[in-house]
Formats: structure tokens, sequence, C-alpha cells
């Protein structure tokens, strides 16, 4: 295992972002807001799935797999395999893998909240209105990617196109049930061209994420203490936890459920506070990249 041992850059005009070199950007209101839509600290989650990604060298070790992804893409376009086809295979892994581990990690494949958690933050992003294709995808993928023997069978069984079109179905079905949020989102016009890249990037990329599971660590992310609630409870009366925090990050995940959950924003306001100053003296939490098991 390899511990991180960057740092923290705060600033305003690219929001969250990992930066090779070990280095976190972070928007500046993020220190204030920890429970914020716009700015809730498990947006960070993504950022640190970038950085597992490029620590334990996954483009490198699983070309093969990148390679197949673009020729996928290429068969469609029918255009011949170049190194900007594989650099664009290359930045749709290094998304996919952060899409998908963090949500079987950090989320603890919770699907639901995952999917509030990162839209209620998307939509604050300038960019992500002007590039809804790529985002939706993002979306979709995991919806996908939560079931990949189904995924592996409809690709054997020469129905992979079928497939993806039912899953479609069903994710606009969910979205509109789960995320009234996304209406000013375009998610039907974007079908055609989201289902093409599913189309060439979903099945390769699915070995990877069965070689990913890393369940040690998501059971170390998970650990939940025998208070958890009542610590819980505690920040949203607007409190400050006297007691030592053993998984600082299981409170701050369980406290952005609760605040995407439909409570005031002043509570959220106070709740936020009351983070920050418990996290303050949290006892240490020994984060450590994993390493495949």
């Amino acid at each position: 295992m390899k511990s991180w041992k960057g740092y923290v850059f705060f600033q305003d005009t690219i929001g969250f972002q990992y930066a090779h070199g070990d280095v976190f950007c972070l928007p500046s209101s993020a220190i204030f807001s920890a429970l914020s839509p716009k700015c809730h600290w498990m947006t960070l989650t993504h950022e640190i799935s970038h950085a597992i990604f490029t620590v334990m060298d996954i483009d490198a070790k699983h070309a093969e797999i990148i390679l197949e992804g673009a020729r996928r893409a290429l068969t469609y376009y029918g255009e011949s395999l170049d190194n900007r086809s594989i650099e664009l295979s290359q930045n749709q892994f290094f998304e996919l893998f952060a899409q998908w581990f963090d949500y079987y990690h950090f989320f603890n494949e919770d699907h639901d909240f995952y999917q509030k958690s990162i839209w209620i933050s998307w939509l604050y992003v300038p960019f992500v209105h002007k590039d809804q294709t790529e985002y939706i995808f993002r979306s979709f993928a995991v919806f996908v990617l939560r079931d990949i023997s189904a995924l592996h069978e409809s690709v054997y069984a020469v129905t992979e196109s079928d497939f993806l079109k039912a899953r479609w179905r069903d994710f606009i079905s969910f979205v509109r049930l789960n995320l009234p949020e996304t209406e000013q989102i375009s998610f039907e016009e974007k079908e055609d061209a989201v289902l093409a890249l599913a189309a060439d990037y979903l099945f390769p990329f699915s070995f990877l994420a069965l070689e990913y599971r890393l369940d040690s660590f998501r059971h170390r992310l998970n650990e939940m203490p025998a208070n958890f609630q009542l610590q819980i409870e505690t920040i949203f009366s607007g409190a400050v936890i006297p007691e030592s925090i053993a998984n600082p990050f299981l409170l701050v995940r369980e406290a952005t459920r609760r605040a995407t959950s439909g409570d005031n924003e002043s509570i959220i306001r106070a709740a936020s506070a009351a983070l920050i100053f418990t996290l303050r003296d949290a006892s240490h939490f020994d984060f450590r990249f994993p390493s495949s098991e």
C-alpha cells in the first residue's frame, strides 16, 4: 500500500479536481460548506478515485482493455486506430473508473444515494450543462454496471444493443422518479449518443470493475461505531460531537445523505458548521490507497 503524501489547493476556478502529482484542487467555499449541495465534501471521493487509478497504474497494467474500448469505438465510426483514438479511450476509462470505484467503495453500492449526490453537485457546474452527453453517460454507466453479469450475458448472446436500450428505458424511469432536480437535463435527446458510448466502453470496462472490487478496503470505509446514529443526530442539532471520531469519512458520508434528504437550509448550515468543528478534533483515520486484492 502507498500512503497519500500530497496536498490540497483551494481555488475558485476549476471546482473539485484531481491534478496529477498528488494534488487535489477544491473550491474555496468547500472549507466552510461541508454539506451544501453546491460543494459537499463527498464530491471529493470522485477525485480520490481518480488518484487511485493513477497510483495503481491501471491504464498501463490494462492497456489491452483500453485498446479494446478504442477498437469498439472506431468500429462504430469506421475509422482507423491511432494515438488520438487511444487517448480518447484512456480518458473514458479514467472517468468510468472514478465513477464506478466511487459508487462501489465510498458509497458502498448505495445506488439511489450515489445518483442523487452526483447530480445535485453536477447541476451547479457550467460545463456539465455544455457537455450533457458525457455526464449522462457516466450516470448511466453506474446504473448498468450494478449488474455486470447481465451485461456479459447480453454480449455473449449477441443482444448487447437490445440490452442497453432496455436498461436505458429503466434508467430514464429511475431519473424521472428519483431525480426531479435534473428536469433541465436533456436525457431523451441524448439517447443515441449515450448508447453509442455505452456500446463502445461498458463491456471492456466491466472487466476492470470486476478486478478492482476491493472489499477489504470498502469494509474499512464502512465500519460503523456503536454510537454512530447518535453522532449524526448531534451534528444535525447543530452541536459539536465531544468524543473522538473513529471513522470521519463515514460521518461525512452519512451527514451528506441526511442533508440531501430534505432538511431545510438553515438546519444544513448549522449541521455543516458542527461537522467541520467536530472533524477538527477527529482521531486520525489511516487512509491508504488500496492495492488490488
